[in-house]
């Protein structure tokens, strides 16, 4: 990648860069021989993300680090039991409940994994360092703006509020409750040396 070859010459620090084009499920490449594995907009294809991470830790060397990417659930019981609070508000929580199970993209949202439990997952494969959790209205903007049913005066406007919409997601996920909105996740692990512990790969 000519850019990271640029950067590296930069630096005055060797790089040397193996390329594989193939089905990661069909892979033929020798297992431990990987420093880095990325993850940037891959997961959210796979219906079990967590089998292909742990696929990933044993095509990385021990030390060797991860990053990845991935569409969340969002995490509505905070809500839930805020509203079930109020006067008849647990009938309000099960009514909406079933109308949304109803709705074919709400259905797709559903499906997604939970961010926690992922988590949890995750770190019984790698240590993780460092996690993110970040968007809540922004990429519904940004797929509206590309939406062609849209009228073009709307698509520029939504184009020209999305870097708002980021920042301004950014700022409301620095209120934990708001943090279990947060429709993507992000996370930074290490694969240990496993000593004293099984991986379950």
């Amino acid at each position: 990648h000519e850019p990271v070859k640029v950067a590296a010459e930069a630096a005055r620090c060797g790089i040397q860069l193996n390329f594989y084009a193939s089905d990661y499920m069909k892979r033929d490449f020798a297992a431990s021989g990987f420093d880095l594995a990325v993850f940037y907009a891959t997961l959210s294809n796979y219906n079990e993300p967590l089998v292909v991470l742990k696929k990933a830790a044993r095509e990385l060397r021990a030390g060797g680090r991860l990053f990845a990417r991935v569409r969340v659930r969002p995490s509505l019981a905070p809500v839930a039991r805020l509203v079930g609070r109020l006067p008849r508000g647990a009938e309000v929580v099960r009514k909406a409940g079933e109308l949304a199970a109803r709705v074919p993209r709400v259905q797709a949202v559903l499906a997604l994994p939970d961010g926690a439990a992922l988590l949890e997952g995750v770190g019984e494969v790698f240590k993780v360092e460092r996690t993110i959790r970040y968007h809540l209205v922004a990429p519904l903007l940004g797929r509206l703006g590309t939406e062609p049913r849209v009228p073009a005066q709307g698509r520029r406007w939504l184009a020209k509020a999305l870097p708002a919409a980021v920042k301004a997601d950014a700022l409301a996920l620095r209120a934990r409750p708001l943090a279990h909105l947060a429709t993507h996740l992000a996370f930074f692990g290490v694969k240990e040396l496993g000593l004293g512990r099984t991986f379950r790969l």
